[in-house]
C-alpha cells in the first residue's frame, strides 16, 4: 500500500524537476547576446551650423559641425545618404541659417543654380556681366567671391577696344577703372572658331553700383580691359602708368584722384 502512494508521488517529483530544466533549457537558448543592439537605427552624418550664417554668404566647413541622427530623418531632410557628406563648391546659404540649423539640399544655392545672382548681390548693387579671355584675368585664380580690379589701357589717338595694335605711343596710359568689386560669379565657354579651334571665354559677373555700370561701360568701349586680382583700394596708386614710364625720353601727364581714374 505505502509503496502504491510513493510510485505517483516520486513521478510528480520526476516531471517537476524535468519541467525546471526544460525552462531553463529554452530560456538560456532565446536569451539575447549581452551588447547586440535591438532595433537600432541606422545613422547618418550631417552638417549643423556652429555660427549663424546670413543670407548669401558663403557657406564652409569652418561654419560647420558633423552630428549623427537616424538615417530616415535625414532621408526625410532631402540628404541622400549614399553619398559622402560634402559641400557643393561656391554653395551659399539662402536664407540666415540661426546656430543649431541642419544644413539640407533647400538651405544651400550654388553657382550653377538659377536664382544663385539674387541670393548673394546686395540689395543696392546690380550684376554687371563682362567677358574676358582667360589670359586676361591676371593675378592669380579669380572664382566666386574674389575681389578684382578693372584695369584699362587707353589712348587719346585710337580706340584701343577696337584695335589690338598700339598704332601711336604718345598717349597710351595704363589706369584703373574699378577697384576691389567683388565677383558674384564666374562662367566659362569653350566653343569652335573658324579654323577649327577651340577659344574659351570667361564671363565675370561683377557686382556693381549703378555709378560703377556707368564707368564700365564706358571703358569698355574706348579701352583694352584686363582684370586683375585685387590686393585692395589702397594699392590703386600702384596701378598706373603711361609712355613715359616705358620710354624714358618721352613725358606723359596722368591725372589720379581718390582711387579714381578718368580715362582719356
Amino acid at each position: 500500500m505505502k509503496f502504491k502512494v510513493l510510485v505517483p508521488i516520486a513521478l510528480i517529483a520526476i516531471g517537476a524537476g524535468l519541467y525546471g530544466l526544460s525552462s531553463q533549457y529554452f530560456a538560456k537558448n532565446t536569451e539575447v547576446p549581452a551588447g547586440s543592439a535591438v532595433n537600432e537605427p541606422e545613422l547618418a552624418s550631417i552638417y549643423v551650423v556652429a555660427k549663424e550664417i546670413l543670407k548669401g554668404e558663403a557657406v564652409t566647413k569652418a561654419s560647420l559641425e558633423i552630428q549623427r541622427i537616424p538615417e530616415a530623418q535625414a532621408l526625410q531632410m532631402g540628404i541622400d545618404t549614399s553619398q559622402p557628406l560634402n559641400l557643393p563648391k561656391g554653395g551659399v546659404a539662402m536664407q540666415d541659417i540661426p546656430a543649431g540649423e541642419y544644413i539640407t539640399p533647400s538651405t544651400l544655392i550654388s553657382p550653377e543654380d538659377a536664382g544663385y545672382i539674387n541670393a548673394v548681390i546686395d540689395a543696392d548693387k546690380v550684376p554687371y556681366a563682362i567677358a574676358v579671355n582667360p589670359t586676361d584675368i591676371i593675378g592669380g585664380l579669380i572664382t566666386h567671391g574674389t575681389l578684382v580690379d578693372v584695369v584699362a589701357l587707353s589712348s587719346e589717338q585710337q580706340n584701343l577696344a577696337n584695335e589690338d595694335t598700339v598704332t601711336s605711343y604718345q598717349t597710351v596710359s595704363v589706369s584703373p577703372v574699378l577697384m576691389a568689386v567683388k565677383v558674384i560669379k564666374v562662367s566659362q565657354e569653350t566653343h569652335q572658331d573658324g579654323r577649327n579651334k577651340s577659344v574659351t571665354t570667361v564671363t565675370l559677373i561683377l557686382e556693381l553700383t549703378q555709378k560703377q555700370v556707368a564707368k564700365l561701360a564706358i571703358a569698355k568701349n574706348i579701352a583694352q580691359l584686363e582684370v586683375h586680382k585685387s590686393l585692395g583700394l589702397q594699392e590703386a596708386s600702384e596701378l598706373q602708368a603711361n609712355s613715359g614710364d616705358v620710354l624714358p625720353d618721352y613725358r606723359a601727364i596722368v591725372e589720379f584722384r581718390a582711387g579714381e581714374a578718368t580715362i582719356k
